[in-house]
């Protein structure tokens, strides 16, 4: 959490740009320690789980992962400042649409690549794409943002106090942050538990293809919020996906088989974008625009 008000503060001080590259040009650091790794230590070293090499390898690569949540938290901000208010909310559907096509690309050819070529080409991919993203960030303009003054120009100030005293001041919202955050942790551990559990049943290329399949479900979830938006109270929405989306959770993995499995995970994903929608199209509309990052990251 703390790491996500810093990240957001990052993100509130500074022009959405700059703060997208310094992400990005961080995670390539990161994942070039990693592809040096590969490159540097015979095979066998990444097959010993008591090897030390092997978690630091790990951890280097999480951190490329890490650092690439600033991005997230500017572009939450940036649909703020680009879209009108009342178009955020199928704005931020058409983002989770986008994402899931990614995902949809990336899970089929991220698990033939491992299987079929090995860490070494993965890693080496992501180091391309992220030289890929960089580029493409450099040919981007956003509008001047003028909201900095005051206090806020103080690039280096955190303010957890201040953040914490805004949230407070809306009736409801640190109930609502609250939920999401528990929400994500239970989502991240789920998605973590879901591989090793899909691993258990088909090899890794099968994995891949029904992680493609089921994350088409993003697709339609977003695409859903995009064509016909969140509805008068997008915290009614929030609630209502979450009970329907875990209800599936808990029904699909009682029988161990990939068809089951991909069905439920299809049907969740769905549920995911809707929710992350709403979240986003609360946090757009109520927190001022200069503290938006700080209370993403804070969720």
């Amino acid at each position: 959490m703390f790491g996500g008000i810093w990240f957001g503060s990052l993100v509130d001080h500074h022009r959405k740009k700059q703060v997208m590259l310094g992400s990005s040009i961080a995670s390539l650091f990161f994942y070039s320690i990693s592809f040096m790794m590969l490159l540097s230590f015979p095979e066998s070293t990444w097959t010993d789980m008591w090897n030390p090499w092997l978690w630091i390898f790990i951890v280097v690569s999480m951190l490329g992962v890490f650092v690439g949540n600033i991005r997230m938290i500017a572009l939450s901000t940036l649909v703020t400042i680009l879209i009108p208010v009342e178009d955020r909310d199928k704005a931020n559907g058409k983002i989770g649409a986008v994402n899931g096509l990614v995902f949809s690309v990336v899970s089929v050819f991220s698990g033939f690549v491992i299987g079929r070529l090995g860490m070494t080409w993965a890693v080496g991919i992501v180091l391309a794409v992220t030289l890929i993203v960089i580029a493409h960030l450099l040919t981007l303009t956003f509008p001047r943002e003028e909201h900095l003054e005051g206090e806020n120009k103080k690039e280096n100030e955190v303010d957890i106090r201040g953040t914490i005293k805004l949230i407070a001041s809306i009736p409801g919202l640190f109930a609502m942050i609250f939920f999401a955050m528990m929400n994500n942790f239970i989502g991240g551990v789920f998605m973590s538990l879901m591989d090793a559990y899909g691993l258990s049943l088909v090899s890794v290329e099968i994995w891949g293809i029904v992680l493609a399949i089921t994350s088409i479900g993003f697709i339609v979830g977003g695409g859903i919020v995009a064509r016909y938006g969140l509805g008068y109270n997008p915290v009614r929405s929030l609630l209502i996906a979450n009970l329907v989306g875990w209800s599936i959770c808990i029904v699909f993995p009682l029988v161990p088989s990939i068809w089951f499995v991909g069905v439920g995970f299809f049907l969740w994903m769905i549920i995911g974008p809707i929710a992350e929608a709403c979240e986003q199209t609360v946090l757009q509309k109520v927190v001022p625009l200069e503290r938006q990052g700080r209370v993403f990251g804070f969720g």
